[in-house]
């Protein structure tokens, strides 16, 4: 199969927070966060890969870069209110020919009065999406989900947020006390290399045994940035305060260096399908549009306080 000389590479990260709501519906119209494009840049064929298998390797045409955060939920867990858990959607990436639509999906507009647009990037999500399809788990973008490990020492099994009884913990581990320290020092975080695969085509599960075929892939360096521990009043009453056995993380950032994309012929068969394009918006449209974008930075304030933004942190 003869692959091109080009293709098309973008990324999108998440800016949101967990939100925390009253009973009921009354988080629905909250503006949770939104998915916007981190990077975009054009990959030039380099030859069959000799790392991976079976594949065709391609390298940015540039030097890419971006960083992302993770959140962790760190607040009481009470399941009879109504909770947005937002703190984790993942990075989500895409390839495509050139000359394609880089992320043609469209969203539905809520069901109550705002209007937002259909296409993106970015992508913006309000509470009542997290009863449908969800950010960050499911496969409506059509792209490569991005889930930890990510950090240097962290593993498969350390990617899930802790909870102690009612509360959520964080990250903890002992690779998370060694981060701590090392920030303590005021050293640095350190780095990994790291592989990431679609082994099905399915996104948001794309890494079901059921179907382990790899179809494609990115290499990505992985640099810790800051790290923030949990702050002591995130501890249970009860709790003596964050001993050294303690420790947690509650978000971290990383900037992620792309360094090359692996495609095989199942893909780049996947690539070379027809695009099918929803209608594109009209005026009336977009002038909907419009006037949700200004509806929605008038409700921020609101936002803020559901969030509980005023939590204070406790850095090392």
């Amino acid at each position: 199969m003869e692959f091109p000389p080009h293709l098309m590479f973008s990324a999108l990260t998440w800016s949101g927070k967990p939100v925390e709501g009253g009973t009921g519906d009354q988080y629905d119209v909250w503006h949770v966060g939104t998915y916007n494009e981190a990077a975009s840049v054009q990959l030039e064929k380099t030859g069959p890969s000799t790392t991976e298998p079976g594949a065709v390797e391609y390298v940015p045409a540039e030097p890419t870069s971006f960083n992302y955060t993770r959140h962790a939920w760190v607040k009481c867990i009470d399941y009879y209110d109504s909770k947005v858990m937002a703190e984790n959607s993942p990075p989500v990436f895409s390839i495509c020919l050139p000359g394609r639509v880089q992320w043609p999906q469209q969203l539905e507009s809520p069901s109550f009065d705002y209007e937002r647009p259909s296409k993106g990037p970015p992508f913006i999500f309000y509470g009542e999406d997290f009863n449908t399809y969800g950010p960050g788990g499911n496969d409506w973008l059509h792209g490569l989900y991005f889930k930890a490990p990510d950090l240097p020492g962290q593993e498969k099994a350390d990617a899930e947020t802790t909870v102690a009884g009612n509360r959520g913990r964080g990250w903890a581990g002992d690779w998370a006390m060694r981060l701590l320290e090392l920030q303590d020092r005021r050293e640095p975080l350190g780095e990994r290399t790291q592989v990431i695969w679609d082994t099905d085509g399915n996104e948001s599960d794309f890494e079901s045994p059921e179907r382990p075929e790899r179809i494609w892939g990115i290499e990505f360096r992985l640099e810790a940035l800051e790290i923030t521990e949990s702050a002591d009043e995130e501890y249970d009453e009860d709790d003596d305060g964050p001993s050294e056995s303690k420790r947690t993380i509650s978000d971290y950032g990383v900037r992620a260096t792309v360094l090359r994309v692996f495609v095989t012929d199942k893909q780049l068969e996947k690539l070379r399908e027809p695009q099918v394009l929803e209608p594109e918006l009209d005026d009336e449209d977009e002038v909907a549009a419009e006037s949700s974008m200004k509806r929605k930075a008038e409700t921020e304030s609101v936002n803020s306080e559901g969030a509980g933004d005023s939590k204070k942190r406790k850095k090392k």
